[in-house]
């Protein structure tokens, strides 16, 4: 600190907020990932087994939603909905989640809605219906395998998936 200076930053002594925790049925799950929501300072998102999106609010200690996450109807995401990894967006209410099945879900979590389930078994059958039955666009659209990593493009809604 003193090589440092009046340039050096002191955060003030504090103590550690403790949740209680997260339950489903009696049991508690393990937490897969976690991320703050940048348009809501207070707020930080976990991920657990079981698909459960569960907010807290970080300068009350307490649990203000959760979100379920769910497969529409007609879905074979089955028991592959399992999430694996997590964004949120720098300027919307927005956060990603990818899942076990290669798929991913937008949620908006003010409104408290989930937006849009992009299936990309689907997205890569439709590219392969194009000209001449070849597939056109990223061959992860044809991928078999759980999200790894997603990263949300700062002004859009644009995403970089990793498989």
């Amino acid at each position: 600190m003193q090589e440092m200076g009046s340039d050096f930053i002191k955060l003030p002594d504090s103590s550690t907020t403790t949740f209680p925790p997260f339950e489903v049925n009696g049991l508690e799950p393990s937490a897969i990932c976690g991320a703050w929501l940048p348009t809501d300072h207070n707020l930080f998102s976990v991920c657990y087994e079981g698909a459960h999106v569960v907010f807290y609010d970080t300068s009350k200690g307490v649990m203000v939603g959760e979100w379920v996450v769910e497969a529409p109807a007609g879905s074979d995401a089955g028991d592959k909905l399992e999430i694996t990894c997590m964004a949120t967006h720098s300027l919307e209410p927005i956060l990603v989640v990818g899942l076990a099945s290669g798929d991913f879900i937008t949620y908006d979590y003010r409104q408290h809605k989930q937006l849009q389930y992009v299936d990309i078994k689907a997205l890569g059958a439709a590219g392969a219906s194009e000209e001449n039955n070849q597939a056109s666009g990223p061959k992860a659209l044809q991928a078999s395998g759980a999200v790894q990593s997603i990263e949300l493009i700062s002004n859009g809604l644009q995403l970089v998936v990793g498989y």
